[in-house]
């Protein structure tokens, strides 16, 4: 039989070594240390500090803002009400559940197999790369789990539940994500330079922008609406199904909108955009996404373009000699010839057979400060001044 302690509303501290103990702190901001022994415990209202090195224990955080600090195996910790922070730094089969408020499990130690529940709140998880296996849920709330990979055998799987979810993950050695639908919109970040497709259910692609890679970062979508962003060096992203938003970054970047209704900029750098079906949008926001420098690899190309889509002008500066936002307006077609005198804060388009261009101008100057290139096989007729937006 257990011995059985309750403790006065106040800040207490006990120390287990051996034997079995049932302990129920009240109130107060208790200390709780157990290095052996059979130990359950309720720590009870305040925040409270419960260190594990050894034995077997069952402890209830209850209310309070508490900190358990799991080194041994085969707990199990249920935090309570209040932001509780279970920091893991080694033992195996550990069961931690977070219940209410918004709490934080830390993965310090490696080569552990976990169960961790987060349960109501926006709770964070953090895996600083180690190897480690079991399942870790979010459960409601919009929950982060913080660089998790999978480099080992172990083997772990990542549940984020309802809610807005985010998983910044090593997509070299990426642990098994899964999301079930109409369960929010949920996000992988992903490491730059790596090749990761969205599975179904997630609506987010992103680039980690801490991450950076001389490699070629590919992406794929999914058959919903998608939002893809890119890195800043060279990417290969394909929208798949669904009206998507993709966002090239910087660098080189070949992206694909493939089916639906996408929208689609290219960034910086010389981009080779395909919409693909459906009516697309191309939005460009900064010259340097197209600049003019008399070569191919500077400015974008796009390579289907089709009379159904669009170009939008309108978060340029059309008149850089003029204080605020200035709007463009039209200059003109010039198919077959180039333009003749072209006048600041204008665009105008152009073109001969298949390929055709737009060109705007923002100085002053005859040379024109974005070139936008277009393929077509519809021709001359495909490009109309109703497909720009300014």
């Amino acid at each position: 039989m257990p011995t059985y302690r309750t403790f006065t509303v106040g800040n207490d501290h006990y120390g287990v070594n051996s034997g079995a103990f049932e302990l129920d702190f009240l109130g107060g901001a208790d200390l709780l240390i157990v290095r052996g022994g059979t130990v359950r415990a309720y720590l009870g209202d305040g925040d409270d500090l419960a260190r594990v090195t050894g034995g077997s224990v069952q402890l209830f955080g209850q209310s309070g803002n508490d900190r358990f600090e799991i080194g041994a195996s085969n707990g199990y910790y249920n935090g309570g009400g209040g932001n509780d922070t279970f920091v893991l730094t080694g033992g195996n089969g550990n069961v931690a559940v977070g219940r209410d408020g918004d709490d934080a499990f830390n993965l310090v130690g490696d080569g552990m197999t976990v169960t961790l529940h987060g349960d109501d709140g926006n709770d964070r998880f953090y895996g600083h790369y180690h190897d480690t296996g079991g399942e870790i849920r979010g459960g409601a709330g919009n929950d982060a789990f913080f660089d998790f990979g999978n480099a080992g055998d172990l083997g772990l799987t990542l549940y984020g539940g309802a809610g807005n979810d985010l998983y910044r993950i090593d997509t070299r050695f990426a642990p098994t994500i899964v999301e079930l639908a109409g369960e929010g919109r949920d996000t992988v970040q992903m490491t730059a330079g790596t090749t990761w497709t969205l599975g179904g259910n997630f609506e987010n692609l992103v680039v980690n922008p801490a991450t950076t890679s001389f490699d070629t970062t590919r992406m794929t979508g999914n058959d919903l609406g998608n939002l893809i962003v890119g890195s800043q060096g060279s990417d290969e992203i394909r929208g798949r199904g669904g009206n998507d938003v993709i966002r090239g970054g910087g660098g080189r970047d070949q992206i694909l909108g493939q089916l639906g209704d996408d929208t689609i900029q290219g960034g910086g750098g010389g981009d080779d955009l395909y919409g693909g079906a459906g009516s697309d949008t191309f939005v460009y926001t900064n010259l340097s996404d197209s600049p003019h420098g008399g070569a191919y690899d500077t400015y974008d190309w796009i390579r289907d373009w089709t009379e159904e889509d669009f170009i939008d002008l309108t978060g340029l500066d059309a008149n850089a000699t003029l204080a605020g936002h200035q709007q463009f307006e039209y200059g003109g077609s010039y198919f077959g010839y180039p333009p003749d005198n072209p006048q600041i804060g204008t665009f105008v388009l152009g073109g001969f057979g298949g390929e055709l261009y737009l060109m705007a101008y923002t100085n002053g100057d005859e040379e024109p400060d974005l070139i936008i290139s277009m393929s077509s096989e519809w021709g001359e007729w495909a490009l109309n001044v109703e497909n720009i937006i300014f």
